[in-house]
């Protein structure tokens, strides 16, 4: 019984610091409640679409997105070794834990389409579509090889 009050004492003692430690330094932000002339996404539509807000000196380029795709899949596809080699289970979930760190592929590979899509005179209005067309792909990716071969190509490749 004294080993659990004594923790609830301590929380009482240090209650009052650990409550300045995370009290707010200002107020909050006070938003609008009602609709202003000046506010952005009240403008009409007449007025052309806003040029990128990406400066000539932006870090975030198609490279960017390359080299990152690329650090990606070689990670999964390391761990994807490791845990096809894995004997014990720790091996195996340190293996999909590293794993974790191969997800950025997909994202990246939609911002790098996006932006190359854009650059070859696409209009970004029309990024639904292209993801749209990206999607079916992937998914006749991921159909077992049977009937993506029967979708994809004319060619039978039926397991017999």
């Amino acid at each position: 019984m004294v080993l659990c009050v004594l923790p609830l004492q301590l929380i009482d003692v240090f209650r009052l610091a650990i409550l300045r430690l995370y009290a707010l330094k200002s107020p909050p932000i006070q938003l609008p409640t009602s609709p202003a002339s000046d506010e952005p996404l009240n403008v009409s539509s007449s007025l052309p679409p806003a040029a990128p807000a990406r400066g000539p000196g932006s870090p975030h380029t198609p490279a960017v997105d390359l080299g990152i795709a690329r650090i990606s899949l070689v990670v999964q596809a390391f761990c994807f070794v490791i845990i096809a080699f894995s004997k014990d289970a720790g091996m195996f979930v340190a293996a999909g834990a590293l794993g974790a760190l191969g997800t950025g592929y997909s994202p990246t590979t939609n911002s790098l389409s996006l932006e190359l899509y854009t650059r070859r005179g696409g209009l970004p209005s029309e990024a639904g579509r292209l993801f749209g067309a990206m999607s079916v792909i992937q998914t006749v990716g991921y159909a077992p090889p049977n009937i993506s071969c029967k979708v994809g190509c004319d060619v039978d490749c039926a397991v017999q």
